[in-house]
């Protein structure tokens, strides 16, 4: 695995919509004091936080990724494909 290789002193974190069982399995042996946060049940958007959706061609998502971060001039972001 490349967590294997990874430095002793790291931080490790993990994003996903749905962890099933055997993920969070894995991501324990990977983890130390873990803290897991669920938005479960939350039926509208975080005010903190600005969403946005974009449909791209295949072939173009690379480019359009890297002009839209540039465009808003991204600090911080998370990108889902």
């Amino acid at each position: 695995f490349i967590l294997d290789a990874a430095p002793a002193e790291r931080r490790t974190l993990m994003f996903s919509a749905t962890v099933p069982r055997s993920i969070a399995t894995l991501a324990q042996g990977y983890q130390r004091d873990a803290v897991r946060i669920s938005a479960a049940g939350e039926e509208k958007q975080h005010l903190d936080i600005e969403y946005r959706a974009l449909s791209v061609a295949q072939p173009d998502r690379e480019n359009a990724i890297i002009n839209v971060l540039r465009y808003y001039e991204a600090k911080n972001a998370l990108v889902f494909c």
